[in-house]
């Protein structure tokens, strides 16, 4: 199998900028997710169910050729499911195309999705922050999660 750096080079691309808070909270804060990297294919698979995408302010960069093994398949499987075909994936200007503005586009949807949704109480929309003082984060996530389990994945 190929890994990130096979299939995008030395690419970086640019998270959004609006739900910063959300990695600065969630992963360097309260520890729930191991790297921002997860937390931003969390919201990408949330705003790609949902159908939901955002347009966005590039935020801070993202080093394709650090995608785990993880994330690399969950691209190719959204990017698959989002009318491409297998041929497509040895388009690398595409895949980067992608990358860059679709799954972004999806993230912000997702980080969207859950600030209404998930963190509408300690979501701040005016501020754009989320309240560190809180302590059931995961949890939500958790009951976020298993609400949406009786429901296909894509």
């Amino acid at each position: 199998m190929r890994n990130a750096l096979d299939v995008f080079g030395s690419y970086i691309f640019k998270r959004g900028k609006k739900y910063e808070d959300f990695y600065n909270v969630l992963v360097t804060k309260k520890k729930l997710f191991a790297n921002m990297q997860q937390l931003f294919f969390l919201a990408a698979s949330i705003g790609f169910k949902k159908q939901m995408k955002e347009s966005f302010e590039s935020g801070q960069d993202i080093r394709a050729e650090h995608l785990s093994a993880d994330s690399l398949e969950l691209f190719y499987t959204m990017y698959l499911n989002d009318n491409h075909t297998v041929e497509d994936l040895n388009d690398q200007n595409e895949l980067r195309r992608y990358l860059k503005n679709d799954l972004v586009e999806y993230a912000e949807g997702g980080l969207k999705y859950l600030s209404e949704e998930v963190f509408s109480s300690t979501w701040n929309k005016n501020t754009l922050t989320l309240r560190e003082d809180y302590d059931d984060y995961l949890e939500d996530i958790m009951a976020f999660i298993k609400s949406e389990n009786n429901e296909d994945i894509f």
